[in-house]
C-alpha cells in the first residue's frame, strides 16, 4: 500500500482543477491512499506521512508561488532531511 499526498496552491483554480485530477487518477490504482491538501491546510505531518508527493503550483514569471515557497522554508525547514528519498513530480 502506497500513500500519496497532492499538495497544491491555486490562484485562479486552475491549479486546484488539476490538483483533483492528479489525486483521482492517484486513487484509481489499487492499494495507493491519497490526501488532497491546500497549502494553507497542510502541515509537517502530511508530508512526512506520504511515501510520494505530487506539488502543484501557479507561477508567476516562472517562479513557484510563495505559499509554496513559504511552506518549505518554513514549516517544513526542521524536516528537509526527512523527505529525501521521496517520489515526487510537480503540475
Amino acid at each position: 500500500m502506497g500513500k500519496v499526498l497532492v499538495l497544491y496552491d491555486s490562484a485562479s483554480g486552475n491549479t486546484a482543477k488539476m490538483a483533483g485530477l492528479v489525486a483521482t487518477g492517484a486513487a484509481g490504482i489499487p492499494g495507493i491512499e491519497v490526501r488532497l491538501r491546500k497549502i494553507e491546510e497542510a502541515t509537517a505531518d502530511d508530508v512526512l506521512w506520504c511515501d510520494g508527493l505530487a506539488l502543484g503550483s501557479p507561477t508567476n514569471m516562472g517562479l513557484l508561488s510563495w505559499k509554496m515557497k513559504q511552506f518549505w522554508d518554513g514549516p517544513m525547514a526542521p524536516h528537509w532531511m526527512k523527505v529525501d528519498g521521496k517520489i515526487g513530480c510537480a503540475f
